[in-house]
C-alpha cells in the first residue's frame, strides 16, 4: 500500500524506518579549494553520492522512489517528476552545513536517516530518486550571492524527462528556496549565471 508524503516524512522523522539502531555514518573529509576548482570538486563528490552504494541504485532509494510516485499514472513522467519535488519540499527539511564545512551527505542517509540536509544535499538526494525511477537528471549552480557574484552560491537538481513525443525535457526541482515553483529556476535565478552538471543523460 502507497504512503502519503506525509506518512513517509513522519516515519523519517520518527526513526521508526530503515535508519533505527543504525551507527554512525563513514565520514570522509577532503580539501575543497576556493572558487570555480571548489564547486567542481563538490560536484564531483555529489556525482559520487548519487552512483555510488547509497544513491540511486541503493534498494531501500528505490523503493522510496517508487512510493512517492504510486499515485501517479502510468507513463507521465512529468508528473513524477512533480511528484518527487513535492516531496522534497515537504519531506525533507532544509537544515545548514555545520560551520566552517562543505558536507555533502548520501541520498540514503538524506531520504532514509536524517530526513534534512542543505541544498547539496536536496540535490543529491533528488537526483537519486528521479534515476531510481530511469529519469536523468544533474545539478544546476547558480552565481545568485551579490556578495559573492563571481562565485556559484546555490545549487538544486535538474530531472529530464522523456516527453510522449520521445523528446527530452529537463526540469528544475529547487526544493529549499522560498518562492521556486516546480520546472522553473527559483526566484531572481533567471538573471544570474549558472551552469549545469549532467549526471545521467535523460
Amino acid at each position: 500500500m502507497a504512503l502519503g508524503y506525509q506518512e513517509l516524512a513522519q516515519i523519517m522523522a520518527s526513526g521508526q524506518g530503515y535508519a533505527r539502531g543504525l551507527s554512525a555514518p563513514k565520514v570522509e573529509r577532503v580539501e575543497i579549494p576556493e572558487g570555480y576548482g571548489g564547486t567542481a570538486a563538490t560536484i564531483e563528490k555529489m556525482k559520487q553520492a548519487v552512483a555510488g552504494p547509497e544513491g540511486a541504485h541503493n534498494k531501500e532509494v528505490r523503493f522510496l522512489a517508487q512510493q512517492i510516485v504510486s499515485e501517479v499514472p502510468s507513463k507521465d513522467y512529468v508528473a513524477e517528476a512533480r511528484a518527487l519535488f513535492n516531496f522534497m519540499r515537504t519531506g525533507v527539511r532544509y537544515t545548514l552545513d555545520p560551520r566552517g564545512l562543505e558536507w555533502v551527505q548520501t541520498p540514503w542517509f538524506t531520504l532514509l536517516v536524517m530526513g534534512s540536509g542543505d541544498c547539496d544535499d536536496h540535490a543529491v538526494a533528488t537526483c537519486a530518486l528521479a534515476t531510481a525511477l530511469g529519469h536523468g537528471c544533474g545539478f544546476r549552480t547558480v552565481k545568485g550571492d551579490k556578495r559573492r557574484p563571481d562565485e556559484f552560491s546555490h545549487v538544486y537538481a535538474i530531472v529530464g524527462v522523456r516527453l510522449r513525443n520521445g523528446k527530452a525535457k529537463w526540469l528544475p526541482l529547487d526544493s529549499t528556496e522560498h518562492g521556486a515553483q516546480f520546472g522553473l529556476d527559483p526566484p531572481g535565478a533567471e538573471a544570474v549565471p549558472k551552469k549545469d552538471w549532467i549526471v545521467v543523460p535523460a
